[in-house]
């Protein structure tokens, strides 16, 4: 991310930033597929947040195994922000790379965001 990614709007200020989780897969998730997974995924984010707003998504493999990308927009402290999540699995470990800005500035960040969440390689 390049140093000058901070933008303001409204009541909140936001570096354009990234983020992973990891966890483990519970014993019921690793009987399912993935499609199945990632779509219980892809459910969880619409109830996760305010204003939920899915913009594309679409299917990828990242270093041989599934993944799924979704972009999606949302608003804290009334505030648009724009997010780009990629989820896959490997050896029963779910991984959420995250990365967002505010929505005014998902044009400059994007294509960036996007390069970054593609190349992790768990």
């Amino acid at each position: 991310m390049d140093q000058d990614a901070t933008g303001t709007d409204g009541a909140l200020t936001l570096n354009a930033f990234m983020y992973v989780q990891t966890g483990p897969l519970s014993a019921a998730a690793q009987q399912l597929t993935f499609g199945q997974i990632a779509n219980e995924y892809v459910a969880q984010l619409a109830q996760s947040y305010t204003n939920y707003k899915q913009l594309a998504a679409y299917s990828t493999s990242i270093d041989g195994m599934p993944a799924v990308l979704v972009t999606y927009s949302s608003t804290e402290n009334q505030t648009a922000i724009t997010t780009d999540t990629l989820f896959m699995v490997k050896y029963g470990i779910s991984y959420t790379v995250n990365g967002e800005s505010l929505t005014s500035a998902w044009p400059q960040h994007r294509g960036e965001i996007e390069h970054s969440l593609l190349s992790f390689r768990p």
